[in-house]
């Protein structure tokens, strides 16, 4: 397997629950335990970069796809509501994880966009 073709089998491995992830090495390299660790090892490493560990409830340690959460904020933000919902209930079905950080991002968004409309009322509402 040459460097890029596993390079792209680990970042398809990335969105995958452990179990799956186990099935494709082991059906990339075999019973090769060498080869099998050290691929475990760069998609530790690669995971760790390309999914840093988020904490939304204040409990809760996940790991998401930080590029496409952004990538999402953006779309979702320039969406009217009907297809903004529509667009969060997608994301919903696909990864729950995902739509509630999203679903944080945008009552952030709102909330900020919010105070610089109006910030003589934030300012007193807060006394």
């Amino acid at each position: 397997m040459t460097d890029e073709s596993l390079e792209q089998l680990l970042r398809e491995l990335l969105v995958l629950d452990e179990p799956a992830r186990e099935e494709r090495l082991h059906a990339a390299f075999g019973d090769d335990q060498d080869q099998l660790e050290q691929a475990r090892q760069r998609l530790r490493a690669l995971e760790e970069v390309t999914l840093p560990a988020v904490t939304l409830d204040g409990a809760t340690v996940v790991r998401i796809d930080v590029a496409r959460l952004q990538s999402l904020f953006a779309q979702a933000v320039l969406l009217e509501p009907p297809a903004r919902g529509e667009l969060l209930a997608r994301i919903e079905a696909e990864d729950p994880l995902l739509r509630q950080a999203l679903g944080k991002m945008l009552l952030t968004d709102h909330v900020l966009q919010d105070r610089t409309r109006h910030p003589v009322a934030v300012a007193t509402h807060g006394r």
